[in-house]
């Protein structure tokens, strides 16, 4: 590799892990996170609520545990969050024309679009993992439960299907961000309409929402199925590959549609 190469390489990385970093401090420090925490943190209070006044549970916590992933989790909370900040990833910039400073500096648009997304990702997937985890522990501690151990692949499953969801859904709300004036009302009736009532339809329509994909992946384990009996669901690769390939798709639109933007 030649010096020129190697320089190339380095301003590249330096740009990227620059972008990322600032991406993931003003995503993670701002006045908004004094209401993003504590709504995130709600399945843990259902949980620590059950430890200190235990209710009389229909069956195990685990049990509990699956219905707060699939309802609270997946359906409310995930499609919440990646609204709100996938729709802002881009427009907000635009809005405020820092966007103009970003594109007139060494990085070509889609570099600008990638590294907020990555830097989008890690702040969530972050607030996300840390709130399930509390959740999932403080489960763990009712007295009807079982080996705590022997129940981590759901806890596995939840983390998997929201690192996915995170990942298509931040790609979709940002190309929506970009091409809608008002996107947060598209992305609320694509949300809540199609992608929330139209997969509790127990008829095969279901299978074209992202959630269907999504929830298939946090029911690929057997002790989630044993909750689930009769849920229809994809098979774990081809959960996967959809949701990886529609991640890849919604970022090109959004990198299509933002370099024919005009931004001046």
């Amino acid at each position: 590799m030649t010096k020129g190469e190697e320089a190339k390489k380095g301003s590249w990385y330096n740009r990227a892990s620059v972008q990322v970093a600032r991406t993931v401090k003003t995503t993670l420090i701002n006045r908004w996170m004094f209401l993003a925490v504590p709504i995130l943190l709600i399945p843990f209070f259902i949980a620590l609520y059950t430890v200190i006044d235990p209710p009389d549970l229909p069956g195990q916590w685990p049990e509990a545990f699956y219905t707060i992933g699939i309802l609270i989790y997946l359906q409310i909370l995930l499609l919440m969050f990646t609204l709100i900040y996938g729709t802002a990833m881009l427009n907000d910039e635009i809005r405020s024309r820092n966007i103009v400073y970003l594109f007139t500096r060494a990085s070509r648009r889609f570099e600008v679009l990638l590294y907020k997304f990555v830097g989008t990702f890690i702040s969530l997937f972050l607030l996300f993992s840390v709130s399930a985890v509390l959740t999932f522990f403080t489960f763990s501690l009712h007295t009807s439960t079982g080996n705590m151990w022997d129940h981590l692949p759901m806890l596995a499953a939840l983390e998997g299907s929201l690192a996915l969801g995170l990942l298509v859904y931040l790609a979709l709300f940002s190309f929506i961000g970009v091409i809608f004036r008002w996107p947060l009302v598209a992305g609320l009736i694509l949300s809540f309409f199609w992608e929330v009532f139209m997969v509790n339809i127990p008829l095969n329509i279901s299978q074209l929402t992202i959630m269907y994909y999504i929830r298939s992946i946090f029911l690929s384990t057997h002790m989630v199925r044993v909750y689930s009996e009769g849920s229809k669901r994809a098979g774990l690769s081809g959960a996967m590959m959809v949701l990886l390939v529609l991640t890849a798709v919604f970022l090109a639109f959004s990198s299509a549609a933002i370099s024919r933007k005009d931004v001046n």
